[in-house]
């Protein structure tokens, strides 16, 4: 009889080892999908800024050629203006000086 009961506590002893065992590997499981997501995350940011950094970049550039372009349009204008005063003689010219005799 004492032998049975002896049993009987090492068997509940085992499937209570057994218990405690499993809930430590589940438990183990959720930090590991945890910090799998953390990761995902992580490299969705990383994903993002690295396109709002192209995308920064881009305007830049956009930025660049309109102010090319502005100072080329603004260097033919006056270019026109400069001819055309010599067509039609606007140019400016100092008065006569009159040497009274």
């Amino acid at each position: 009889m004492r032998i049975k009961g002896a049993t009987l506590r090492i068997k509940g002893a085992t499937s209570r080892i057994k218990g405690a065992t499993s809930r430590i590997k589940g438990a183990t499981l959720r930090i590991k999908g945890a910090i799998s997501r953390i990761k995902g995350a992580t490299s969705r940011i990383k994903g993002a800024t690295s396109r709002i950094k192209g995308a920064t970049s881009r305007i830049k550039g956009a930025t660049a050629r309109i102010k090319g372009a502005t100072a080329r349009i603004k260097g033919s204008t006056s270019r026109i203006k400069g001819s055309k005063a010599q067509v039609t003689g606007d140019t400016f010219s100092p008065p006569a000086i009159q040497i009274a005799g």
